[in-house]
C-alpha cells in the first residue's frame, strides 16, 4: 500500500459526499484538477474497495406537465410564470 493511499481514501471519500451523484470518472478528474497524481483505474479499484456506490436518480414523481405551460403537482395547479408580455 502506497503511503499517500489513506490520504487519497479520505479525499475521495470527502469529494464523494460532497457530490452525492458522482461516481469514480468524475471523482478521478476532480483529484486530477487538485494535481493528484493518479490513474482512473486506482481509484476504482479504491472505489469498489471502500464499498462506495452512486445513489440512484430520484425521478420526479406526481408531475404532469400541461398544453398551456402550467403543470400539476400533488392536486395543485400552477401557472409558468414566466411568460412575457409585449
Amino acid at each position: 500500500m502506497p503511503s499517500d493511499e489513506s490520504r487519497l481514501v479520505r479525499r475521495m471519500t470527502q469529494l464523494v459526499s460532497d457530490y452525492g451523484r458522482y461516481g469514480y470518472r468524475r471523482v478521478a478528474a476532480l483529484l486530477h484538477a487538485e494535481k493528484w497524481q493518479v490513474n482512473h483505474k486506482r481509484i476504482e479499484r479504491l472505489w469498489r474497495q471502500e464499498g462506495l456506490e452512486v445513489p440512484q436518480k430520484q425521478t420526479k414523481r406526481r408531475r404532469l406537465w400541461l398544453n398551456d405551460d402550467s403543470f400539476r403537482q400533488n392536486g395543485y395547479c400552477r401557472k409558468d410564470v414566466s411568460v412575457r408580455y409585449n
